[in-house]
């Protein structure tokens, strides 16, 4: 709603020192967002193989290489922001003008 163009007037806002949510396991780091995301690919797989008796072990997990690095980027910056949330919000204000 800021960002919205109005009278230049004073504003007072609060911002919580800290984000409430992350993505995946909250890790600032592309290899470690994308080793918990293995993890629980591995750990899906096996819940699905035992719960069918089937062997889901064919499952392609490398599929679109690509989207899961940049999945891995945006998260690990995200979680950084989500650490540093007011900081990031009033970077951000600043950067609006």
């Amino acid at each position: 709603m800021l960002a919205r163009v109005r009278e230049t007037v004073d504003r007072h806002i609060w911002v919580r020192e800290w984000g409430m949510s992350v993505v995946g396991n909250g890790s600032t780091s592309i290899g470690g967002l994308l080793r918990s995301q293995h993890v629980a690919t591995q750990a899906n797989i096996a819940l699905l193989s035992a719960a069918d008796n089937d062997d889901y072990s064919y499952v392609d997990q490398n599929f679109q290489p690509e989207s899961l690095q940049t999945w891995g980027k945006r998260g690990s910056v995200i979680n950084v922001e989500m650490r540093r949330y007011r900081e990031s919000v009033l970077a951000g204000l600043v950067e609006d003008g």
